[in-house]
């Protein structure tokens, strides 16, 4: 008799994959709508709808328009046409890349949150980072280069 195999993780549910260093650029709920966005455009090419992000982020509307506002202002997707059942948005891959490549060139993890605020503020998007930077400041954390290397 056969051995029954597992199916992979891709098989059995949609998955995303995000490079970790984006967790300094993009607060929780860009991360989330991020995702969404990804999943739906390399699966389907379909609109999504504030329902559908709803839904699958577990978040508010108002919520999800920001997040959505400040991924537009980073430039990291586009919004496309309007649907009655959605929006096409379109994720820009080249510059998430580039921006990803950026801050790894950064090793010192206070120097990263620095510089993606400053990213997020040249845009006039809301910095995230500041109690973060505070607080590490001068510590071994921003002395030490080697905790992401």
């Amino acid at each position: 008799m056969g051995q029954k195999t597992e199916k992979p993780y891709n098989e059995k549910g949609h998955f995303v994959q995000i490079p970790t260093v984006l967790f300094v650029l993009l607060t929780p709920i860009e991360l989330m709508v991020l995702c969404v966005i990804i999943d739906k455009t390399n699966r389907v090419k379909k609109p999504v709808s504030q329902s559908l992000f709803m839904a699958l982020t577990g978040r508010d509307k108002k919520s999800i328009r920001q997040a959505l506002d400040s991924l537009i202002r980073l430039k990291i997707i586009k919004k496309g046409r309007v649907y009655q059942d959605g929006t096409l948005y379109t994720v820009d891959e080249q510059l998430l890349k580039n921006m990803v490549e950026r801050i790894n060139n950064y090793h010192n993890p206070v120097t990263r949150l620095k510089y993606s605020d400053a990213i997020r503020g040249s845009v006039s998007t809301n910095t995230i980072h500041d109690f973060v930077i505070k607080a590490l400041s001068n510590t071994s954390i921003d002395r030490d280069s080697e905790h992401y290397e």
